[in-house]
């Protein structure tokens, strides 16, 4: 089996961000905004009955409401979606995957019930296809936005005033434990609006939090896809030039001063011309000129 390495770069990357939270907090609107700012069209995959049309008036994107939560309707609503060529997908929720109705636990309990309440059997069928939905995601020639809700409780706090107050939190994603891994953003929405970022693998976003996030964090999303994207075409113009910039006198000296010097004989040169399909040590092109300079100082005895 052959490996090759290529040269790693942003603009090449889609990406994953989940926005978590509890009801009311914001997800589905948060994640639209992003979507809108990160790249359109925009699929959105509904789990939450039509909740997100209500933002049709603001955004511009196509919905599909799944009925049944099954991973494998997700998968295929995902690779449709591709396939439509939309920029941006929004999953909302993924919680669904996990607790909806044919959704993972919901498998999980089919297949003990069949097993005669062996879990272990049950989990062992099950996981593979909950595998195949993180694979999906991860993998979708597209940008993934996923919300997912988190467990709920009630605390008592203190309001400006000093009073006392009961205030709604949220605590684990309800998702596969480890499944913010999975993403390069994880951002938690609180029910005052307030997004923490628990995760980034963009270092300006690391540990920032955004009131009623808005314009300002789809910039930051935007900016540093366009930055990858900038980087790739100057990368991509500096291989035009050099293979437009032919070899210099000093290279081809030194080329010749070091076969002599290695005592490489006369049909080094040949070998070379073939590789690289040229007649004389003339029609290679500076880049190419290097390459053959790195090769033999690399054969140089320190």
């Amino acid at each position: 089996m052959s490996f090759e390495f290529k040269k790693a770069a942003v603009s090449n990357r889609k990406l994953r961000l989940a926005i978590l939270g509890p009801a009311g907090s914001g997800k589905t609107y948060t994640s639209l905004l992003l979507a809108k700012g990160i790249g359109q069209p925009i699929a959105l995959i509904d789990t939450e009955h039509g909740s997100a049309e209500m933002y049709a008036g603001e955004f511009d994107f196509s919905t599909l409401k799944l009925k049944d939560f099954n991973p494998n309707n997700y998968i295929e609503a995902i690779a449709s979606a591709v396939k439509g060529g939309f920029k941006t997908i929004v999953v909302d929720s993924l919680s669904h995957a996990w607790t909806g109705k044919g959704g993972a636990l919901e498998l999980v309990d089919q297949e003990t019930s069949r097993g005669k309440g062996n879990s272990f059997t049950a989990w062992r069928n099950v996981t593979p296809l909950h595998n195949r939905l993180i694979d999906s995601i991860v993998g979708a020639g597209a940008h993934i936005i996923c919300t997912m809700r988190t467990k709920t409780d009630y605390v008592m706090d203190k309001d400006k005033n000093g009073a006392t107050q009961i205030k709604k939190v949220g605590l684990a994603a309800i998702q596969r434990d480890g499944m913010e891994y999975e993403f390069d953003f994880v951002g938690e929405l609180d029910v005052d609006h307030k997004l923490a970022v628990t995760k980034s693998r963009i270092k300006s976003l690391a540990d920032k939090v955004f009131v009623k996030p808005g314009i300002e964090l789809a910039n930051e999303f935007k900016n540093f896809l366009q930055a990858g994207e900038a980087a790739a075409l100057v990368a991509e113009a500096m291989e035009v030039l050099d293979a437009t910039i032919m070899i210099s006198g000093v290279q081809q000296t030194q080329i010749l001063s070091l076969i002599d010097q290695l005592n490489l004989g006369q049909d080094y040169l040949p070998k070379v011309y073939g590789h690289y399909q040229v007649q004389a040590l003339k029609d290679l092109t500076g880049a190419q000129g290097a390459k053959v300079l790195t090769s033999l100082q690399s054969k140089v005895t320190v």
